[in-house]
């Protein structure tokens, strides 16, 4: 659902839906509770951005298609600001059933649309976790070709602070289009979850939980 303020956040009008049914990322036997192969949680939370120029409006969240496949990332945008939502289309172009999941999305200063996911389509086993993005060049019409983000493909690491959560892996992936002393700007900041270091601790070796950044033109 979305809803639209046009009093600052004073006030929102009516919540207007989306997409329905959602069907939220479940994997069967793989996983339990929403939680992918690899015990680590995940979700099929929607993240959201305006394009500048015409006032569009841009979601992105991953669902469980129908079919074998159990994620996958799917966008969908308004162009009446909001009080309706076109038909959602795959972003993710990959032929298996492996995972895509955590989507974000940001909107650069000509209205070039950047969409980042966690991917797992490179792992056979689908457990191996890359990066991946695509753009769209005509207002989300369609994407072009998924292009690799991380050059290592790398193992969740998972419940590394249980007092935090258990079934924690740095799972936060944001896309933003950077800001200018004249407003947005043209080239994109993204930022993920990595986990492709390996370090030796008192308990044994194992991957580590880092942030990586890069800048996207």
């Amino acid at each position: 659902m979305v809803a639209k303020s046009t009093d600052g956040g004073i006030s929102f009008g009516p919540s207007v839906e989306v997409v329905s049914p959602l069907v939220p990322i479940g994997f069967g036997g793989l996983a339990v509770n929403g939680r992918l192969l690899g015990n680590f949680r995940t979700n099929s939370f929607p993240r959201i951005d305006v394009n500048p120029i015409n006032g569009h409006v841009y979601i992105v969240y991953a669902a469980n298609p129908a079919g074998p496949d159990g994620a996958d990332i799917f966008f969908t945008r308004s162009t009446d600001f909001g009080e309706t939502c076109s038909a959602p289309i795959r972003v993710n172009d990959d032929s298996c059933t492996n995972d895509q999941f955590f989507p974000d999305v940001a909107v650069n200063a000509r209205g070039i649309i950047e969409v980042a996911w966690y991917d797992r389509h490179l792992d056979p086993d689908d457990l191996r976790l890359d990066v991946f993005k695509a753009r769209s060049f005509n207002d989300g019409l369609s994407f072009g070709p998924n292009e690799r983000v991380t050059s290592v493909s790398s193992f969740p690491a998972v419940g590394y602070d249980p007092l935090i959560n258990p079934n924690y892996m740095g799972d936060y992936i944001d896309i933003k289009a950077v800001t200018t002393p004249r407003g947005r700007g043209l080239d994109f900041l993204l930022s993920w979850g990595d986990f492709r270091r390996v370090v030796i601790t008192n308990g044994g070796t194992r991957t580590d939980q880092d942030v990586l950044f890069t800048l996207s033109r």
